[in-house]
């Protein structure tokens, strides 16, 4: 082989162990992660050029921190969080307490890291988690925009969350059933 053949194979091969590890980051996340569902509030169903999916705020997503996180309530706007999430009697999850580090939890407790967004001192915190958007199958939308109006009926996302607390959101629930 001559030397241009070797470095251009040398870069095909770096571009292909490149592609590898973008696509193992999250699917490391999709096959270790904990799943867990999260109370969602659908606000957009359609994008034309991307496709169905819906926009959500996560009832975790806006937290009192007064309430949960005890001695560490003190965060700023662009601070990592990390949100303790304990499964409540209804098989969804919801925030028990907030820290600024990733920690050891209480057995069946999972770690979601999240960025601070803002602060409304000295109530709520507004928190995203990179998993605010989630693509659906075309036709979904409506279904989901109507379950979110109507009483008793809960829309939920169920999310992945590997040990580092990084979220992978797999699909949307309507009333605990997949969304086709």
């Amino acid at each position: 082989m001559t030397r241009v053949s070797v470095r251009f194979l040398g870069v095909v091969a770096l571009q292909f162990l490149i592609l590898t590890a973008v696509i193992g980051y999250n699917q490391f996340t999709t096959w270790t992660g904990e799943t867990v569902r999260l109370r969602v509030e659908p606000v957009d169903p359609r994008d034309p050029f991307r496709g169905h999916y819906v926009n959500v705020q996560y009832a975790i997503s806006v937290l009192d921190l007064r309430r949960i996180a005890g001695d560490e309530a003190f965060f700023f706007q662009g601070d990592d969080i990390y949100v303790e999430l304990a499964p409540d009697t209804d098989g969804l999850w919801q925030a028990v307490d907030a820290h600024h580090e990733r920690r050891d939890v209480a057995g069946g407790h999972v770690l979601i890291r999240g960025e601070v967004r803002s602060l409304d001192f000295p109530a709520p915190a507004h928190v995203t988690y990179g998993i605010e958007q989630v693509f659906i199958s075309e036709g979904g939308g409506p279904l989901i925009e109507e379950a979110s109006r109507t009483p008793g009926r809960t829309v939920a996302v169920e999310v992945k969350v590997d040990r580092y607390g990084r979220p992978v959101a797999r699909r949307v629930l309507v009333d605990g059933r997949p969304v086709r």
